[in-house]
């Protein structure tokens, strides 16, 4: 069947926040791990990284509060904590989230999942997603920059063998929205726990709930944005 033009050629997600509810598992594993070194974190302070690469937050954590300690293995112990979780408990998607995959999937449309967390936590989602759903991934301890980047979302595209300009990208951080601007994609943001601004040719829906296939082809029609919202001399105007 050929492919049809009005759809995206792939759409590609966030996990933490977007796809899963996870967030609360993070927000759990860094309070229990950076409190046994003597950090006070807060759930405002977790707020200020969210969307941000895991090793990134630490090696931050590590400057601000003066610790002895690596970045890599504070990472390394918080993604084994929440992995740990998400084996025990299940996995938690948010509203319409599995159902969007689903969609995607009956579509023909080819799924990827874009993450700030490491490889072996994607890959507990990825296995408990649809069936042929999120047949790639890129993690932030992959080969790439991370988000704000628009590498990871750049090379997500390029293991799908389609071009970033025809994806459409649903994210639910400031860091990531970011990311998907700069990729040039169709960035759709879905607000959780921290508010995004209003910038200029980013998209934005409630809750995945909302999105069928009508307005995966809306978004589709949406013009695209020139680039990072923070970086673009216009700023995307």
């Amino acid at each position: 069947m050929p492919r049809d033009s009005n759809l995206p050629s792939a759409v590609l997600f966030d996990m933490d926040g977007t796809l899963t509810d996870s967030e609360k598992w993070w927000y759990a594993a860094e309070r229990d791990i950076l409190g046994a070194l003597g950090v006070t974190w807060t759930e405002e302070r977790a707020r200020t990284t969210i969307g941000a690469p895991l090793e990134w937050v630490c090696a931050k954590v590590i400057r601000e509060d003066g610790l002895e300690a690596s970045a890599q293995k504070l990472a390394a112990d918080m993604s084994r904590r929440v992995c740990e979780v998400a084996r025990t408990s299940g996995v938690i998607w948010r509203p319409g989230a599995y159902e969007l995959l689903e969609l995607c999937v009956r579509l023909g449309i080819p799924t990827a999942l874009v993450t700030s967390s490491f490889q072996e936590l994607a890959d507990v989602i990825r296995e408990s997603a649809p069936r042929g759903s999120l047949t790639v991934s890129v993690a932030s301890d992959s080969e790439v920059a991370g988000k704000p980047s628009a590498q990871p979302y750049l090379l997500a595209a390029q293991r799908l063998d389609v071009a970033a300009d025809d994806c459409v990208i649903f994210e639910d951080s400031v860091f990531g929205v970011r990311s998907a601007m700069a990729a040039r994609s169709h960035a759709v943001a879905v607000p959780f726990l921290v508010e995004i601004p209003s910038w200029p040719l980013l998209l934005r829906v409630n809750s995945l709930q909302e999105v069928g296939e009508s307005e995966l082809r809306a978004f589709m029609s949406a013009p695209l944005p020139a680039g990072d919202p923070l970086l673009s001399p216009r700023g995307n105007d």
